[in-house]
């Protein structure tokens, strides 16, 4: 009993320690983030600092901490900078900040028991979720069918455990929302897109050719504009 309480009594203070330590590391990271939009906002640095700043900008974007509305109103600004570095800063970690937001979509499980065989690549059991041009969506219904499937290797060799697919569009998070509906950083990257001017501008900047006759599909650039349909709709 005694070597239970004393088991105990270390799991405690090591968890308090580890929220401590958890509680600090937050507080340099608000307070760098807070401090590299400082000098960036202020625009006084010579390009190739403010390119260094804005670059650690980006890597401060996590998964389980969203920037703050100032950080984001910030970097979505300079999708239309006039330097191409930041441009490309900015659009990878946008498409991020979009993920960041990304509303709890409902799934729902669909039976696969019956697809048996294992064996890659196409066959009858995987038919269902396979590209044909007999199955093309022409309604809304068509769309709502759940054959809609993300992960492009889910069937190809065998299903998971628990095969799922998002429910039908009306049970999904509405995409409709008015402003005082959004968070803080959401608030700033539909301000941006709001204005006709900064999407003309970015659609200016985008069909530039960065390496003449070289440039192929650029992922980056599908996660913010597949991002943005998703959190605010067409």
């Amino acid at each position: 009993t005694s070597q239970l309480g004393a088991k105990s009594t270390v799991i405690s203070e090591g968890l308090e320690q580890l929220n401590k330590k958890n509680l600090e590391n937050f507080e340099h990271f608000s307070s760098l983030v807070d401090e590299l939009c400082q000098y960036l906002e202020a625009e006084k640095l010579h390009w190739r600092h403010y390119n260094l700043g804005l670059g650690m900008l980006t890597v401060l974007t996590r998964k389980d901490q969203r920037l703050p509305a100032r950080a984001v109103k910030l970097l979505v600004q300079n999708l239309n900078h006039e330097n191409l570095l930041a441009r490309k800063c900015s659009i990878h970690v946008i498409g991020s900040i979009l993920k960041q937001h990304k509303r709890p979509h409902i799934s729902i499980e669909i039976d696969t028991s019956r697809d048996e065989v294992v064996v890659p690549g196409d066959r009858p059991g995987n038919a269902w979720l396979c590209y044909s041009l007999e199955n093309v969506p022409k309604s809304s219904e068509d769309w709502d069918q759940k054959r809609f499937v993300h992960k492009t290797h889910f069937g190809y060799y065998k299903w998971p455990k628990a095969m799922k697919v998002y429910a039908e569009s009306k049970a999904q998070p509405s995409i409709q929302r008015e402003m005082e509906d959004m968070t803080g950083p959401e608030q700033e990257i539909f301000k941006f897109f709001s204005s006709e001017a900064n999407v003309t501008k970015l659609i200016e900047f985008l069909a530039m050719e960065e390496h003449k006759g070289l440039d192929r599909f650029d992922a980056r650039r599908f996660y913010l504009f597949k991002g943005l349909f998703r959190n605010y709709g067409g």
